[in-house]
């Protein structure tokens, strides 16, 4: 009887293979965002997400994605399993004719409806044609499977065979059941041929796995692009007969680790029943879950319209550290209270980092401390050497300066976050053997660190992981421990097969063009981790990373089996981020150098009639003089001074406590006779003096020489004639060397440094 519609089927259905496959974007309605749906997918290997290197780029999984971008509250469930017929997922009361496969009450039509579910898709790419069930067989099945949904009140959608490298009889199974689904379902028919056949009704090797039956990412991102055309999430969302608000999401606007003092909660709200005249009140609870305490903010909204929305918006300041859970409720007269509520959202920041700096006061020549701390222990401090831009010259809290000459100013800022960017690369969630050993490679494009490793683990329970790794490849070094170095062990618990397990080995930091060999096995010979037996060289890469084809390899080196694809993820960090996750602004901190500067002059002579006034005032400074005077200038003349040579020294202490010295020599006698002294002829050097001895030079025999302080203490006293005196014992600082020849004197300022 089929033969019939066959050709009905086939006729019709030349409109869509002459028709080129085109859709617009789909927009979706308030109603569609609001109302929550659920889609159950029945099928084989290809729903089941076989062929793409990544679960994430599987049809099925795109298209969950999708729809929970539309609202989280959207599921799809996936019945499919590999190897399956249109038989294996018929109704369960149906009569398996004798020699067909029998139903599989678990993944079948029953199944799906069992769930509750707004739509269902049926994925059936070849398995039939595979097996020799012609094109009256199979669309016999696909009536019966969307009828069984059309009584349940479950829209059904059939999606068409796809193309597979096969021989011509089956190929032509192939098309006239395209063509067929395509006539007999209309607007409920999915195009999974059109773009991805290529010559002779064969896969476009564009999207061709590589096994001839299967798609690879880009084919699966095109049957992902088709089913999102269909507009299922608008045509199985219905308004509702009665008034019914809902407010099932919220979502923030201005959020980040640190904070922001503009984080915006918005709440959704619509109305997916009939019109309503009244307001509305939105509530917003807000709770501190440090202290426990709750808060809630009241909105007042219009009333909303039949299948529209409204967005309420609540300001909160995160900027500092916080952890909070925010939620939103309605306050309405509508008649279903159960989506009145959305869910809470917990809201964690770090806060952002203050910085607290300390400057420093120095004497000239002296060594400088800076300090400078980050509100957190786990903030970094760093230097910089001016407000805008600038040169780092420093991290930490500290910043030293070993000789401070001049006041100078620097700029610390505290950072908040890693210094470093964080990146991974994921290889495939696909595995396809079960093995207690394997081996890669990975390469590095730039300088990099290592961090973890994601893998695939089969066996359950408490597991040991062990790795290895060695400079250079992997490749010809399966067979012997040489050259393979121990990188750690992790204990690991599993709960279930496919659970994908992080081990933290120590760091391994990787220079540009480097390869690192990779060995990971379980300390139980009994136990298994997960990979896939590629069927050819795999190279998974970044800018940054590659993870090169492995070696399925025991736990005790041995046979190899390759090439084979790591099945896990690679966690790296590199490169030089120094303004963190967020940055304290630059403060200005000072090294103050006291540059005081003072000076009595030069050594004089007066006559006896003749004074002097010596010193001049230094602002902020304390004056200690010979005489005991604490005046910041004295006067001498013969009435307070002797008639021959007088020494007078001052101590000068400034406004930053830098303590410095000066001496000078004055001399009160008749001018004419003090250019025949001989005491103007003696010289002492090297002065000033970093050395052990003081020569003596230019004095005659008998002639005393006293070494004071400048408090006036005598140190050393010589009788010396031409020779030098040891003057290892004094510390820096000046002094005052007073030479006597019989009644006349001279004194001459030493500085040791």
């Amino acid at each position: 009887m089929y033969k019939s519609l066959l050709l009905r089927f086939t006729s019709i259905a030349c409109f869509y293979l002459m028709s080129i496959f085109s859709f617009s974007q789909v927009t979706i309605s308030p109603c569609a965002k609001l109302s929550p749906i659920h889609v159950v997918v029945i099928g084989s290997s290809t729903a089941a997400g076989t062929g793409p290197n990544s679960s994430d780029s599987t049809w099925v999984n795109r298209y969950r994605k999708y729809l929970q971008s539309i609202n989280p509250a959207n599921q799809v469930t996936n019945l499919a399993v590999g190897g399956t017929t249109t038989y294996h997922i018929m109704p369960s009361w149906f009569p398996t004719p004798t020699g067909k496969p029998a139903v599989t009450p678990a993944k079948n039509v029953t199944m799906a409806l069992s769930l509750n579910p707004d739509a269902i898709i049926v994925n059936m790419p070849s398995n039939d044609g595979a097996n020799g069930f012609d094109v009256n067989e199979q669309m016999s099945n696909f009536i019966t499977l969307y009828n069984e949904a059309d009584t349940a009140g479950v829209q059904m959608w059939v999606c068409t065979t796809q193309p597979k490298n096969t021989n011509t009889a089956k190929k032509l199974i192939q098309t006239e059941v395209r063509d067929s689904i395509l006539a007999y379902f209309g607007n409920y028919a999915i195009d999974f041929w059109t773009t991805i056949v290529g010559t002779n009704n064969d896969i476009d090797t564009l999207y061709d796995s590589g096994d001839g039956t299967h798609l690879n990412n880009a084919g699966h991102r095109i049957l992902y692009n088709r089913v999102v055309a269909e507009n299922i999430v608008n045509l199985v969302s219905d308004t509702l007969l009665y008034l019914d608000y809902v407010l099932n999401d919220i979502y923030l606007e201005n959020i980040s680790v640190c904070g922001d003092s503009n984080t915006i909660i918005n709440a959704v709200v619509g109305n997916i029943g009939t019109n309503n005249s009244s307001n509305l009140n939105v509530n917003f609870e807000i709770k501190d879950n440090a202290s426990g305490i709750s808060s809630i903010t009241p909105f007042s909204i219009s009333p909303i319209n039949s299948c529209s929305i409204d967005t309420v918006s609540l300001v909160l300041n995160t900027y500092n550290a916080i952890d909070f859970s925010v939620r939103a409720y309605l306050v309405s007269s509508d008649t279903i209270k159960t989506n009145d509520t959305s869910q809470s959202k917990r809201i964690v920041t770090v806060g952002h980092p203050l910085i607290y700096v300390q400057n420093d006061t120095v004497c000239k020549g002296n060594s400088a401390m800076l300090l400078a701390q980050g509100n957190s222990i786990n903030d970094t401090v760093i230097w910089y050497d001016s407000l805008v831009g600038g040169q780092i010259i420093g991290y930490g809290n500290n910043f030293s300066l070993a000789t401070a000459l001049t006041s100078i100013t620097y700029y610390p800022e505290a950072v908040r976050g890693d210094l470093f960017y964080k990146n991974s690369l994921f290889t495939t969630s696909n595995a396809s053997t079960n093995w207690n050993g394997f081996m890669f490679d990975i390469v590095a494009n730039d300088t990099l660190t290592i961090d973890s490793i994601q893998i695939n683990m089969n066996s359950v329970g408490s597991q040991t992981v062990i790795g290895l790794n060695r400079i250079g490849s992997h490749i010809g070094h399966e067979s012997s421990n040489t050259g393979w170095i121990p990188w750690g062990t992790e204990n690991i618990t599993v709960a279930n097969p496919g659970d994908f397990k992080t081990v933290n080995f120590s760091p391994v930091t990787l220079n540009p063009n480097d390869t690192l060999g990779v060995y990971l096995y379980l300390q139980t010979s009994s136990s298994n981790l997960s990979y896939q037996n590629s069927g050819g060289a795999q190279n998974v890469s970044n800018s940054s990373i590659q993870v090169l084809s492995g070696t399925g390899i025991s736990h005790t080196y041995g046979t190899s089996y390759s090439p084979r694809n790591f099945s896990g993820e690679v966690f790296y960090h590199y490169g030089f981020r120094p303004e963190g996750d967020c940055k304290s602004p630059r403060a200005p901190v000072d090294i103050v150098v006291s540059n005081s500067n003072f000076s009595l002059g030069n050594d004089t002579s007066l006559n006896l009639n003749q004074s002097i006034t010596l010193g001049s005032p230094i602002s902020g400074a304390t004056y200690l003089w010979s005489n005991s005077a604490t005046s910041s200038q004295i006067t001498l003349d013969t009435s307070n001074s002797i008639v021959g040579s007088n020494t007078i020294w001052v101590q000068i202490t400034d406004g930053l406590g830098c303590v410095f010295y000066d001496t000078i020599t004055i001399t009160f006698s008749s001018l004419s006779s003090v250019s025949d002294n001989n005491l103007a002829l003696i010289s002492m050097f090297p002065n000033p003096n970093n050395t052990d001895i003081l020569n003596i030079r230019g004095v005659e025999n008998n002639t005393l020489i006293i070494l004071r302080d400048v408090s006036g203490k005598v140190l050393i006293t010589e009788n010396s004639y031409n020779k030098s005196i040891n003057i290892n014992d004094l510390s820096k600082g000046v002094y005052l060397v007073t030479f006597y020849q019989k009644e006349s004197s001279v004194t001459k300022k030493l500085i040791i440094e």
